[in-house]
């Protein structure tokens, strides 16, 4: 057992090598701890800054895997907020509390459960959570095994969103510059107005963006540059005329 470990986790660290990205590796993750540790669930619970635990993976149970993108508190009922303030994993039985984590993925009172939590550069950021059914399942070598698997967990998901974070900046600041060269090359304001609506769906992840001119002649605001819209949608918004009265402000 101990040799199957020891493999597993070798092979978990060479997938950390080959690839930044974050879903496919979780997914290894859990099915590589298939291997060291009998589960009826698990899953990987993310931090997030409003005080609230994301369910970003899971396998097993049709519950949990259904419970994937669902958010539950991180001091649901005080299993985690433990993990959390141990740094380490607790198992867990009957006459702890379920919480709304428990409640969610629809397990019976006396299931058992072995959470680890999940922290990368000293920085705490989620849970992994594994289950089964009856009760008394997990031992201290259980939780040691769940604990390595939660540290390589914790860097792929650490080093991912470092990935990210560098490649949308990157991003966005190559759609600024091109922002500021086709600006600079405009003729007039037509043309600054086309390339704010066409940049901006892109930098904010919207599917259309419009500008509304200020007409003094008529005292009413006209529809002017658009994109994204259909040929119907374009006609439209060309001949829209609001007055001030009219829009109400927001």
């Amino acid at each position: 057992h101990r040799r199957q470990v020891a493999e597993t986790l070798r092979d978990v660290a060479a997938m950390l090598a080959s690839t930044l990205d974050l879903d496919p590796l979780l997914d290894s993750i859990l099915e590589s701890l298939s291997r060291v540790v009998v589960y009826d669930a698990v899953a990987v619970l993310l931090a997030n800054d409003e005080g609230t635990l994301t369910v970003h993976e899971a396998r097993g149970l049709p519950a949990v895997v259904a419970a994937i993108g669902k958010k539950v508190p991180v001091r649901e009922g005080g299993r985690f907020s433990r993990v959390q303030e141990a740094r380490r994993p607790l198992i867990f039985g009957p006459k702890d509390s379920a919480g709304a984590y428990h409640q969610l993925i629809n397990l019976p009172p006396d299931h058992s459960c072995l959470a680890a939590p999940l922290i990368a550069r000293d920085q705490f950021i989620g849970f992994l959570a594994v289950e089964q059914i009856k009760p008394d399942s997990y031992t201290p070598d259980d939780a040691e095994v769940v604990l390595a698997l939660a540290g390589q967990a914790a860097l792929a998901i650490s080093n991912a969103r470092l990935y990210e974070a560098e490649r949308e900046q990157a991003w966005v600041s190559t759609a600024l510059l091109q922002v500021a060269e086709a600006t600079t090359r405009a003729a007039g304001v037509d043309e600054v107005l086309s390339t704010v609506v066409r940049i901006t769906p892109l930098l904010s992840g919207v599917d259309r963006c419009a500008v509304l001119l200020w007409d003094s002649a008529q005292n009413v605001f006209r529809g002017a540059h658009q994109y994204g819209l259909s040929r119907e949608q374009a006609g439209v918004f060309a001949d829209l005329r609001i007055a001030p009265a009219h829009w109400r402000p927001l």
